[in-house]
């Protein structure tokens, strides 16, 4: 799965239709494929990226190591943590639950929130394992003119291979 809300529908509410697979996210199989020497990044990024944790992906899967791993695999790239806010203390998007629709001034939204303690950091690239982040973080980097960019752990890979 490519989204933590399609990954946890799949683990939660479909699991009485007894499929024939393990729903995994993607940042679980790239880490796997990258464990086993079958995926292996090669070019370098030269950049300082910090990690976001996705609430649903996190909290409600338990999935903190895998996006982490990943990135760490990419040559010349610095990985950063939000001081105090990171892994199950991660500040939500807030895009999850309809928040993505609902009007709030510049600076108050939980994504302005997030985005601004991302820049904090130094980084360069704030990377996202969620579509809600990335949608909702962009916005935000947008209408706050800051120097950061969103991309998504897999988009970072893509580069690195």
């Amino acid at each position: 799965c490519t989204s933590p809300h399609c990954l946890l529908t799949f683990k939660k509410e479909y699991s009485e239709f007894d499929a024939t697979f393990q729903p995994v996210h993607q940042t679980q199989l790239f880490a796997e494929l990258i464990a086993k020497q079958r995926l292996t990044p090669t070019k370098p990024l030269g950049k300082k990226v910090v990690y976001h944790d996705p609430c649903t992906l996190g909290r409600a899967s338990g999935i903190y190591d895998e996006p982490r791993v990943v990135l760490q695999s990419i040559p010349d790239l610095e990985l950063l943590e939000i001081p105090h806010y990171s892994r199950e203390y991660s500040l939500c998007c807030g895009g999850g639950s309809g928040g993505m629709w609902i009007e709030r001034a510049k600076g108050e939204r939980l994504s302005d929130i997030r985005v601004a303690q991302a820049a904090a950091t130094g980084a360069d690239i704030l990377a996202v394992a969620c579509p809600y982040c990335l949608q909702m973080f962009e916005d935000s980097v947008k209408t706050m003119d800051l120097p950061l960019e969103v991309k998504d752990v897999a988009e970072l890979l893509a580069d690195a291979i």
